[in-house]
């Protein structure tokens, strides 16, 4: 693709972006979306796949609860990758990555296999959940184009995925084969990981932005710490992570 010069707007100092910038800018906006779509579709599955799991297994409530807990671990895992794996390989490569640790997670649970290895499963969905996560809000967070309400409406459709997700999931809890409903996430999964791939074809971010206009001066870091150390340096860092800890653990556990 060739990357269009945008024009700079001298009495504003602001980019104004050519037509097929803002419509690609509009198709990455929507690939993302899908991505949360993915996640909120994900976190509102297991509550109505849950009595029938504890009947296929025969556990307690108990026992399914470390569902929760493996699904929290891999979020967590993806989330001190994420900055290593991003600074390696850019934002295109490991958002791609993550969807496709949803599509190799999802076709393991749809076998209903031992339930260890469906809690091994659940571990991998939350890594890839958590780095597109990150990932996506990343991306819009840097877009100059009304980037407040294009945030909202990434975590708008988050909440829409939630909301279908149990419609489906409460059908497939009723039949025989109830795993058979991860082989339907399975398939919005693989959907998810193409339009990330095509849309934006394993490019770093700064190339991804240019794109649609957007060019991306990045600073050199001339410090001996890690981008990692810088951030987990900073004190609002820790105190917005214990609230988004407590409030999205909150929301999850009491959805699912």
């Amino acid at each position: 693709m060739v990357v269009e010069e945008p024009e700079e707007d001298e009495s504003s100092n602001k980019i104004v972006q050519t037509k097929d910038q803002k419509r690609l800018e509009r198709i990455q906006f929507v690939a993302l979306c899908w991505s949360l779509f993915m996640a909120g579709w994900n976190d509102a599955t297991f509550g109505p796949l849950n009595p029938r799991i504890r009947e296929f297994y025969n556990i307690g409530f108990v026992v399914v609860s470390l569902f929760f807990l493996l699904a929290c671990l891999g979020f967590t895992i993806g989330a001190f990758v994420n900055i290593p794996l991003t600074d390696r390989y850019g934002f295109g490569k490991v958002i791609f990555f993550g969807s496709l640790c949803q599509v190799v997670a999802y076709a393991i649970q749809s076998i209903a296999p031992p339930w260890p290895v469906f809690l091994l499963a659940a571990v991998l969905n939350g890594a890839g959940l958590s780095v597109q996560d990150a990932q996506a809000n990343g991306f819009v967070a840097s877009l100059k184009t009304n980037p407040e309400t294009k945030m909202g409406l990434l975590h708008a459709i988050y909440g829409g995925g939630a909301l279908v997700a149990p419609l489906v999931a409460t059908q497939f809890a009723q039949a025989r084969h109830w795993s058979f409903h991860y082989i339907v996430s399975a398939g919005i999964a693989v959907s998810n990981a193409v339009f990330l791939g095509v849309v934006f074809k394993l490019k770093p971010l700064e190339v991804c932005l240019a794109q649609i206009g957007q060019p991306v001066t990045l600073e050199q870091d001339t410090s001996e710490k890690s981008t990692f150390k810088q951030i987990m340096g900073l004190r609002v860092v820790h105190l917005m992570a214990f609230f988004i800890l407590v409030y999205v653990g909150v929301e999850v556990t009491f959805g699912g």
